[in-house]
């Protein structure tokens, strides 16, 4: 909330083989403001290219260069939902370490992970999105941004991003939703589709099919 107050300006960049993408907003989370949005085909522009472009769009929106994020694209990700037997923090923490390194065939010094907490039950288990990405697909995302002068603080998951923007399109700031709503939401792309299931603002399942546009 004292992002969204201060009104801070966050560039968010995601890159994969084919294309550049990346949004200008204010604020955080929910509330936040989307003020430009842009993308490019790397099949048409070069990475020199790209580069200029991502300094023209920080210096004409004035944007720090430690405010930027780095979104990770859904295909250069291995994302699991889980079912953990503990609601304590530091177990779900350790559990979740265990789990990432059995979830994909790569040792575990080349993969970075993560979780989202969907929920947890009354049996004393947790319900979690346990996120898995390779050490060099998060490199290149970085190597791309530190290229461009700028200095990422984290690396997000793209679809936690769009569903972020999907609830805020659906439920503005002082909307007050008294029913659950389920929403099915398909990101068609141009070689990839994510698609992936909400609960009112939680993003429940995500599943990435290799068919595009």
């Amino acid at each position: 909330m004292i992002g969204i107050k201060k009104r801070v300006k966050t560039l968010a960049v995601e890159t994969d083989a084919t294309s550049f993408k990346c949004a200008v907003f204010k604020g955080l989370g929910h509330g936040a403001e989307i003020t430009m949005m842009c993308g490019f085909s790397l099949l048409a522009a070069s990475w020199d290219v790209i580069n200029q472009k991502i300094v023209e769009i920080t210096r004409a929106h004035k944007i720090d260069p430690a405010n930027v994020v780095g979104c990770l694209p859904r295909n250069q990700v291995t994302v699991r939902n889980l079912r953990l037997p503990s609601t304590d923090p530091d177990e779900i923490k350790q559990m979740f370490e265990l789990q990432a390194a059995k979830q994909t065939p790569y040792a575990a010094d080349q993969i970075l992970s993560d979780y989202y907490l969907i929920g947890s039950s009354h049996a004393d288990y947790s319900n979690i999105m346990l996120v898995v990405a390779h050490q060099q697909a998060v490199n290149e995302q970085l190597r791309i941004l530190q290229e461009a002068g700028l200095k990422p603080q984290n690396l997000s998951l793209s679809t936690a991003d769009s569903a972020t923007w999907v609830a805020r399109e659906l439920y503005p700031p002082g909307h007050k939703e008294t029913q659950a709503q389920t929403v099915v939401v398909m990101d068609v792309d141009a070689e990839d589709t994510d698609f992936f299931i909400m609960n009112n603002e939680q993003l429940l399942f995500t599943q990435n099919i290799s068919i595009g546009a």
